[in-house]
């Protein structure tokens, strides 16, 4: 099983990272909640972590940015 971390914004979305356990994942997740960068930019909506194995993925975290 995989653990996908993913940005979204207006464009779509993009992986960001990728690990073998769910724990690693929420970390990464976690902190780009609290990056300024991502904070700061406007156009990012959200974070989200998705589940990836054989019988396809599924979301099993996510995480929106407030949008002004």
């Amino acid at each position: 099983m995989r653990y996908i971390v993913r940005s979204h914004d207006a464009w779509g979305s993009i992986p960001v990272g990728e690990f073998q356990s769910q724990v690693e994942a929420q970390a990464l997740l976690d902190s780009l909640r609290s990056d300024r960068w991502f904070i700061a930019d406007g156009g990012m909506k959200g974070l989200s972590i998705v589940e990836s194995g054989l019988e396809g993925e599924r979301t099993i975290a996510s995480f929106s940015f407030q949008q002004d």
